[in-house]
């Protein structure tokens, strides 16, 4: 978006989008909506900056396909983001801000 500067992905914004391989959310985004990324089958890989202040009702839930979550922030659960019945040999790896940063 020429000069405008993006700091939330909107509800349902790409839910059911299974052209979509990997979500790279930048660091400065700050919310993410409800059901953003959600039955997107297609998804393998995320990575979540810890800048994320807000997000809506699970951003990736039925996003089964997932193999690797990379969430750089500490505040949210893996539920929060995935949903309470994620799979749970889904790999969810959690790095802390100071450990990003090296």
């Amino acid at each position: 978006i020429s000069g405008k500067t993006v700091t939330r992905i909107g509800m349902n914004a790409f839910v059911r989008n299974d052209n979509i391989k990997e979500v790279i959310i930048s660091n400065g985004i700050k919310e993410i909506g409800s059901y953003a990324f959600s039955e997107c089958k297609g998804l393998k890989k995320v990575t979540v900056p810890a800048s994320i202040e807000r997000m809506g009702t699970t951003p990736f839930v039925e996003s089964i396909n997932i193999e690797e979550f990379l969430y750089q922030g500490t505040y949210f659960s893996p539920s929060d983001f995935l949903g309470k019945n994620y799979q749970t040999e889904m790999f969810v790896h959690f790095i802390s801000p100071k450990e990003s940063k090296e």
